[in-house]
């Protein structure tokens, strides 16, 4: 399996929506540089971290998605961690439609880790061999007081370890998985496992999600549901709403539900590999 080494060089960027140029911001991406630098890795920070510093506005889709080919085509990198959430990650994947055919030209493996609306990155890269994605907010090695994320972050990419089932995956949010349907880059296989998990969304929400899986046919292969954290539906204690509506669809197409606290929006979680280098 594929781990990091002292001397690799990572970079932070963002492919979704900048990040505000405020002091607290700027603070946490220098001590995340810090963090990095004591584990041996050099650090790039691209300038898409951040919203532009004019307009305050998240930088053009062209931009975004040029920087990300740029390291993701770079041998020296190794791994690409995306620091940025919200809406705006399919609007990076649409501007690198024009070039993602060079991907076939990936000269080395590299992880690309990225959380949240990042998801229809992380999907759109299971097609490439030499990608991996890792379904993870590195900041939140910073965030967790449990040290759960921190003490995952180096058994994972340092010593290959992980506590997920090593087969392929798809998935990540929900709601942002679904962007991906009737385009290019949702699975063209069938799909055997599913994760899912989300921020914003009371029950009724996550139950159209739900339907809109059905739908488009992704239960009728499946195997199994992994269910992160719903932390709308955490707030509100609707939990055994959710457990319902899930087990109504697990007793219809026959697939296994399996539950994990540790991939989702809150500060204690793990890299979730979608495939094992």
């Amino acid at each position: 399996m594929m781990t990091l080494q002292a001397g690799d060089t990572v970079v932070l960027l963002g492919c979704s929506n900048g990040r505000p140029r405020t002091q607290e911001t700027l603070q946490e991406i220098t001590t995340l540089v810090e963090w990095l630098e004591q584990h041996q890795l050099q650090v790039i920070v691209a300038d898409t971290v951040f919203v532009d510093e004019s307009t305050q506005e998240t930088l053009p889709p062209d931009k975004r998605a040029a920087t990300l080919l740029r390291f993701l085509l770079d041998e020296q990198v190794r791994a690409i961690f995306d620091v940025t959430g919200g809406d705006l990650a399919n609007e990076t994947l649409l501007a690198l439609q024009a070039d993602i055919a060079t991907l076939k030209q990936v000269p080395t493996t590299k992880y690309y880790v990225g959380y949240s609306d990042n998801t229809v990155i992380l999907n759109a890269l299971m097609s490439y061999d030499l990608i991996y994605p890792i379904n993870f907010l590195i900041t939140q090695v910073l965030r967790d007081q449990s040290q759960v994320a921190s003490q995952s972050f180096v058994n994972y990419f340092f010593k290959g370890q992980t506590n997920f089932a090593p087969q392929q995956h798809y998935g990540g949010n929900l709601r942002c998985f679904l962007k991906l349907a009737g385009t290019p880059y949702f699975p063209q296989q069938p799909i055997h496992s599913l994760l899912i998990e989300g921020l914003g969304g009371d029950i009724n929400k996550v139950r159209t999600y739900l339907a809109q899986l059905a739908l488009i046919g992704v239960f009728d292969s499946l195997e199994q549901l992994i269910v992160g954290q719903f932390s709308e539906i955490h707030q509100k204690g609707q939990q055994y709403l959710l457990e319902i509506t899930l087990k109504s669809y697990e007793q219809a197409y026959g697939f296994k539900i399996v539950h994990t606290e540790t991939v989702g929006h809150h500060h204690a979680v793990e890299p979730f590999p979608y495939k094992l280098a």
